[in-house]
């Protein structure tokens, strides 16, 4: 027997003939087929698109003035891969972070 590995990511449904057999002469035998779906696990981190992002402006920009986008995916699946951003650290006077989300399938 083989050990399986199941990565939703990589294969998603994996589909199985099993056959069983009795020991009359002759034989029977018949076939089934076992669909197995593998659901996602939150097994992968979000990544952002860029790893160094830059932004500038100018001082006298008015408020409200988008400075920089940022982007990241993650390659799990519904709830596991909705993404928020939020600002950690930093000196920072008004901040308005606004979100695209993008979901990959």
């Amino acid at each position: 027997m083989y050990p399986v590995v199941f990565d939703r990511e990589t294969i998603e449904e994996h589909i199985l003939i099993v056959m069983v057999k009795d020991q009359g002469t002759p034989s029977e035998r018949n076939y089934a087929r076992v669909v197995v779906t593998v659901h996602d696990h939150n097994d992968h981190a979000p990544e952002f698109t860029s790893p160094i992002l830059q932004g500038k402006v100018f001082e006298t920009s008015p408020v409200g003035t988008a400075v920089v986008q940022v982007y990241a995916i993650d390659r799990d699946r519904g709830q596991n891969a909705k993404i928020t951003y939020s600002i950690t650290s930093g000196k920072c006077l008004c901040v308005c972070v606004c979100v695209c989300v993008c979901i990959l399938q």
